[in-house]
């Protein structure tokens, strides 16, 4: 009896108390046939008890393996999607911050044009604040 709640707590150590619960009853009652019908055809109590385990292993190795590997492709499923979304939070960034220096540039070139637009006559002094802008901000009025 100890082995078949062995194998049971094994195969359904994944799952919620309830749901382990009911699938224990259901392999100890399966397996409680199987031994009975083994007994009845001459094989000692422990016998019975490891050939009946040894069966259900047997019938039940595929959609084991299939249920394992459902397990793990969800945890790869899992894994990609929260690195998918890491990286489009990464290029959401870099484009926000790519936008917030396009909005600076921006900012910049209106305010030079209005200053052009209401001053008549450039000065010497115009002209230096102006380069000085313009050298202060080079890297984005790189044109590339």
């Amino acid at each position: 009896m100890k082995q078949i709640e062995q194998l049971g707590n094994s195969l359904f150590a994944h799952l919620s108390r309830k749901e382990a619960k009911e699938l224990k009853q259901e392999l100890r009652s399966h397996l409680l046939v199987t031994v009975r019908e083994l007994k009845e055809e001459g094989e000692s109590e422990q016998e019975a008890f490891a050939l009946a385990i040894d069966r259900f292993k047997a019938e039940n190795k595929g959609p084991l393996t299939k249920f394992q590997l459902q397990k793990q492709f969800a945890k790869w499923l899992l894994c990609s999607a929260i690195l998918l979304v890491l990286v489009g939070l990464f290029f959401a960034a870099n484009l926000f911050m790519r936008d917030k220096s396009y909005g600076e540039i921006t900012a910049l070139m209106e305010h030079l044009g209005q200053i052009y637009l209401t001053k008549d006559d450039f000065t010497f002094e115009d002209e230096l604040a102006l380069q000085e802008g313009i050298q202060r901000n080079s890297t984005e009025f790189k044109v590339g």
